[in-house]
């Protein structure tokens, strides 16, 4: 198995042929001793592996190692050769460009000599121009300056009496926007004054009457509390002699009650005398007259007074027809 070299196209590095040849003359004698090796590489890696082909394998690639290694060192010295070669050109071109430069700069400088003087009138009338107008001028924020140096002087003329009128005119119409804020302003605040003053006289309006109403309450809870005293003290008054004939009342019903209780007590003493004497059928007309008496009705009354003497009436009925029918049980 044949080991091929490796061939270069000087195309690839945009070299021409001649230049080429020259750079590949260097390389040539490693190249050539390469082919030399290419028999013996052949016929090596065709043998058996053994002790013998293994030393012949060693010194076959220690005479490659000394061509690779020789290649290195031409490689080194020919690429140091011509990027001392590359800076030599760029030496000479340096040279020559610092010559020339000077020499342009000086034609260039001659060559644009009254092209410079007009330059600088267009400069200088360009302020000039600029520096009249500025008073007049509308230029908004931003925007780059007219380009008054090159404008013929009627067009300028025109452009700056133009410029001076609108600003005059700007001036007017700020007069009187000024004088209209001036009147709007002073109409706002007389309005304003108007107003105050109708809530002052409002508001005082307002306090007079609250004053009044808050007087005319203070007589009203003034006499709402005499008629309040008066009140209490005459229901005091006639609580005390409600009281006072209630107390009485019930004084003659609890005397009243103890009499018709002596009454009774009289009553049944005689009768109890008399059921003695009686026969039997009597025994009969003293039921009936216990159920009389526990059917008396009696008449409903609504002070508390009152009432307690009419619960004790009640009790005293009760107790005297118990006590009659104990005593009629008897007979």
């Amino acid at each position: 198995m044949e080991q091929a070299l490796v061939k270069i196209d000087p195309k690839d590095y945009g070299l021409q042929e001649g230049k080429a040849k020259e750079i590949e003359a260097v390389f040539l004698p490693m190249i050539e001793k390469m082919k030399e090796l290419e028999k013996d590489y052949n016929e090596i890696i065709e043998l058996p592996v053994s002790m013998e082909t293994s030393i012949r394998a060693r010194e076959l690639r220690l005479r490659y190692v000394k061509i690779r290694t020789a290649t290195a060192q031409i490689h080194k010295d020919a690429k140091a050769f011509y990027l001392a070669g590359g800076k030599f050109v760029d030496g000479w071109k340096n040279a020559q460009l610092y010559a020339s430069h000077g020499m342009e700069d000086k034609l260039e400088s001659i060559e644009n000599h009254f092209e410079k003087i007009e330059q600088e009138k267009k400069v200088k009338l360009q302020a000039e121009r600029m520096e009249t107008y500025t008073p007049y001028a509308s230029i908004v924020e931003g925007t780059p300056e007219p380009d008054f140096a090159n404008m013929p002087d009627d067009i300028w003329n025109n452009f700056l009496e133009g410029a001076k009128k609108i600003h005059l005119e700007k001036i007017e119409a700020q007069k009187r926007a000024e004088e209209e804020t001036r009147l709007a302003a002073e109409k706002v605040e007389k309005e304003r004054l108007a107003k105050e003053k109708a809530e002052a006289e409002q508001r005082e309006k307002i306090r007079l009457e609250n004053e009044k109403l808050k007087k005319e309450k203070e007589q009203l809870e003034a006499e709402a509390k005499k008629r309040e005293a008066y009140r209490v003290a005459k229901e005091l008054a006639e609580k005390k002699e409600r009281d006072r004939v209630e107390a009485e009342l019930e004084a003659k019903k609890l005397k009243e009650a103890k009499e018709e209780k002596e009454r009774l007590e009289k009553i049944e003493t005689e009768f109890l005398a008399k059921k003695k004497a009686e026969q039997a059928p009597d025994k009969e007309k003293l039921k009936n007259l216990c159920y009389r008496i526990s059917a008396v009705e009696i008449p409903e009354v609504n002070s508390d007074k009152a009432k307690t003497i009419r619960h004790e009436a009640m009790n005293g009925l009760v107790m005297l027809v118990n006590q009659l029918g104990k005593k009629i049980d008897l007979l």
